[in-house]
């Protein structure tokens, strides 16, 4: 996220008295563009012209791309000692159909109230290190098909899995070899979608059926302990703020999480 402010910003620096937050959404878009030269690209800023802008000081940033690719991590970071700080009062974020750490999103929309950040990092590196946030939240949409491929990876004797997802339950059919058989037969893994360490989500109660017959649950149990957690905000624990998600729930065959994201200070 801290190229999308440093689009933003970048520039602006060095602009007169005239600078209007209209120069900074124009700037941006083209900034952005030039990053993304295939994505759809929406920048709306709000907030008073002049020093405020040289200061980095906006009421309102809103940023809405699409077809973006693939993008590595959320490059926010906490600040250490912060001796010009920018402000922006209500910061969004809405990136659509793209590939984030291999994992291919239909959205993902962060939201933060009263975020404060280290002007100097932003001007010097394009890096945005973040001095405060007020309530802030994070909406994820991912297609089924999208978890299709972490089954594979980490289930890898199921042949040709297929995920469907409602309401708060996940279903995995495919073919698995039968245990001292080694036929691969229809195989059919239910379970529960649950938040586990405020950011994770962990399949749980699996049930299994093979060749339509229930089977015991020691076999359920081996198959979610490799696939668990099916999916983690930050794998890295490097946000500068934890991750609580608040609610999952799947509709139309996408699983959306919602989460809440209280900033850590002193991080």
């Amino acid at each position: 996220m801290g190229f999308l402010l440093a689009a933003i910003l970048g520039g602006f620096f060095l602009f007169n008295s005239q600078a209007t937050p209209s120069k900074v959404e124009h700037k941006a878009q083209a900034a952005l563009q030039k990053r993304f030269p295939g994505a759809q690209v929406q920048v709306h800023v709000e907030g008073k012209r002049g020093t405020d802008v040289l200061h980095g000081k906006f009421k309102t940033v809103q940023i809405n791309l699409g077809n973006l690719g693939r993008i590595n991590g959320l490059p926010l970071l906490p600040a250490d000692n912060a001796r010009h700080q920018g402000h922006v009062g209500h910061f969004e974020l809405q990136m659509r159909d793209f590939i984030w750490n291999d994992l291919p999103l239909e959205l993902a929309s962060f939201s933060f109230d009263d975020l404060s950040y280290d002007l100097d990092a932003l001007k010097k590196d394009a890096l945005l290190k973040l001095v405060h946030s007020g309530p802030s939240s994070a909406r994820l949409v991912v297609p089924a098909v999208s978890l299709e491929a972490v089954v594979r990876t980490r289930i890898q004797d199921i042949q040709n899995p297929h995920v469907t997802v409602r309401g708060n339950t996940i279903t995995i059919e495919g073919k698995k070899p039968l245990p001292l058989v080694e036929v691969p037969v229809p195989f059919t893994l239910t379970a529960n979608l649950e938040a586990h360490n405020g950011g994770e989500v962990w399949l749980t109660h699996p049930q299994v059926k093979m060749v339509d017959v229930p089977v015991g649950p020691t076999i359920g149990n081996s198959l979610v302990g490799h696939v668990n957690p099916i999916y983690v905000f930050d794998r890295e624990h490097k946000w500068p703020f934890r991750v609580n998600i608040t609610n999952i729930h799947a509709q139309n065959n996408k699983l959306q999480l919602d989460a809440d994201l209280p900033f850590i200070k002193g991080h």
